[in-house]
């Protein structure tokens, strides 16, 4: 019976299917006594991607164009949890002689010339892949931190690593099959086939998705902000004497993942390239052989190997976003008796604000707004004439510090687009 989930297919419709199958697997092996160490594992595996398969659908619910790279990817997962039930139902079947919930043999469980183990970690790349996107979409709000970029970084790293380390498995699977050529039945051989092709597509996707994400990593500039007299349209350069401590920290983590990125996909390039001559290997191979059929065993392999090189997609964007660059260093910046001072960002930069100081009666703000609303702000500032008020000053926004009382030296006076734009609404109107 063929599948209906087709890349043609609603992206919430495919997300919906893949958590239903993850969590049909998972009760199938909950029902199980005796659990192994690495069945163990498997459960807990599944259960993860739960918890990222669920607000996933969410998302896709709101606004599915952001998350459409994992369309391929989450077929395929969603195929693979359907695959391994099937099995687990073949062989339990063999041993309905003993209680259902006491069967053992775990060990027999065969997919894709695995064990349980490598089914555990084929999962695992997928919910890392789905983690990534996930942050990638909170990453682009205004209330992020440079912990949380770092940590979002980190998990990029290892999610390539272990797409990278699946990569290798598929390829010696491949080689595998190569040697066992026409001493391999027609049938099992097919399947396996078809198997690592999807596997070598979904790996290609991931790949892809991490080369655009890297390339927007080295697209982008650090930019601090400086303080003292500068025109509208002076152009900000760093040099060495000019750099703080945050900066020159910033710019080395970046860079530091920003090469890792590279010298990963040169690996899973040179990779994939030996992936494609083991198929072209099998081809002539089973061409040489009038029982097997090439093009059954070799859509199942293409399908994986397609979704892992999508998941590698999504890492490489999301670690190009990451690692972007776009942290802004403002220190020591004042403004005087009712002066006016906006210091915003439309591109959702990050912010590391030192020493600000605000004269009385003065306006200061720092921060990531949209343009739209950016636009909004200014022009009812022009429209208005500002009075001072200090009876009404506190209500209308009550986070606002009084101006006569300057910024402590290390604070960060952090505001999300919303509380700004009310503050500042609120003043114009004074």
């Amino acid at each position: 019976m063929g599948d209906p989930l087709s890349v043609a297919s609603g992206l919430i419709a495919v997300v919906t299917a893949t958590l239903q199958s993850s969590k049909i697997l998972y009760e199938t092996i909950q029902s199980f006594r005796n659990h192994r160490t690495a069945v163990i594992d498997l459960i807990r595996e599944l259960k993860g991607l739960e918890s990222v398969l669920t607000p996933l659908q969410d998302y896709v619910r709101s606004d599915e164009t952001a998350f459409l790279p994992l369309k391929v990817p989450l077929i395929q997962c969603r195929q693979a949890c359907v695959d391994f039930q099937v099995l687990i139902e073949q062989n339990s079947r063999r041993t309905r002689a003993e209680t259902r919930t006491s069967w053992r043999d775990w060990a027999k469980l065969v997919y894709m010339n695995g064990d349980i183990t490598s089914f555990k970690e084929l999962l695992a790349g997928y919910k890392g892949t789905i983690t990534i996107a996930l942050a990638d979409a909170n990453l682009r709000s205004s209330k992020v931190t440079l912990q949380v970029l770092n940590d979002y970084k980190n998990l990029i790293c290892d999610t390539k690593l272990d797409l990278e380390k699946h990569l290798k498995d598929i390829d010696s699977k491949l080689q595998d099959i190569v040697s066992q050529g026409a001493t391999t039945e027609a049938a099992e051989g097919q399947a396996n086939r078809r198997k690592f092709e999807s596997e070598k597509e979904s790996t290609e996707r991931c790949l892809e998705y991490l080369k655009h994400l890297l390339e927007e990593i080295n697209g982008m500039s650090f930019q601090p902000v400086f303080t003292g007299p500068v025109s509208n349209t002076a152009v900000m350069s760093v040099s060495a004497g000019n750099m703080t401590l945050a900066d020159s920290l910033t710019i080395s983590t970046l860079k530091a993942c920003s090469y890792n990125l590279s010298d990963t996909i040169d690996r899973l390039e040179s990779h994939r390239d030996k992936t494609e001559e083991n198929l072209r290997l099998r081809s002539l191979v089973q061409d040489s052989n009038q029982e097997v059929d090439p093009g059954a065993n070799r859509e199942t392999l293409q399908n994986e190997l397609e979704s892992t090189k999508q998941c590698l997609s999504v890492c490489d964007r999301a670690s190009e976003w990451a690692s972007s660059g776009r942290v802004h260093v403002v220190e020591d910046v004042s403004v005087g008796n009712d002066g006016k001072q906006i210091c915003v960002s439309t591109l959702g930069d990050l912010f590391n604000i030192k020493g600000a100081r605000a004269g009385h009666g003065s306006i200061q703000f720092f921060g990531s707004v949209s343009e739209g609303s950016l636009n909004a702000v200014l022009r009812s500032q022009t429209q208005r004439q500002y009075v001072r008020n200090e009876d009404t000053e506190d209500e209308a926004c009550p986070d606002y510090i009084a101006p006569d009382q300057p910024l402590p030296e290390t604070s960060l006076y952090h505001v999300s687009q919303s509380e700004m734009l009310q503050c500042m609404r609120a003043t114009a109107d004074l």
